[in-house]
């Protein structure tokens, strides 16, 4: 977190015994934004944070083995690895129609600080959208929670 930044969270993470890691945050305020009115600016700083802490624990937790593996593996910059980022929502503001993502236009550049550059954006039936990227996804409507 940056100086002066206050926010809200709780932080978990999984690792399975294949070695697929989890990280899950549910957020409940950044600054003087309640979880249900968080900018995508607010929620990016907050994600490369999440994704420094969890490799910052991933690192603490491997054998010395494990941690030269990774670097072959990932060229000598493992904790700089790209993370799957998937979001879920249960409402945005303002309420834009599936169409708007598909555009290249002021609300696409928005998600893809996140998402990366958008792919696909799917209507699941009339409240859900799914919108995905190179590097995440994000489920928006009342069905997401």
């Amino acid at each position: 977190e940056s100086q002066g930044i206050i926010q809200i969270e709780e932080f978990g993470m999984h690792v399975s015994v294949e070695g697929l890691v989890l990280t899950g945050v549910k957020l409940e305020a950044i600054m003087q934004r309640r979880a249900d009115h968080i900018s995508l600016d607010d929620l990016a700083r907050v994600a490369t944070d999440i994704y420094s802490d969890s490799a910052s624990i991933m690192h603490d937790l491997l054998s010395p083995i494990q941690q030269q593996m990774m670097q072959a593996v990932y060229a000598g910059d493992a904790l700089q690895r790209a993370p799957y980022t998937l979001l879920l929502a249960a409402a945005m503001t303002p309420k834009l129609p599936a169409f708007t993502f598909r555009q290249r236009g002021a609300a696409t550049f928005e998600l893809a600080q996140i998402l990366g550059p958008i792919h696909q954006v799917l209507e699941l039936g009339t409240q859900d959208v799914l919108i995905t990227g190179s590097s995440g996804a994000l489920l928006v409507g009342p069905n997401a929670e």
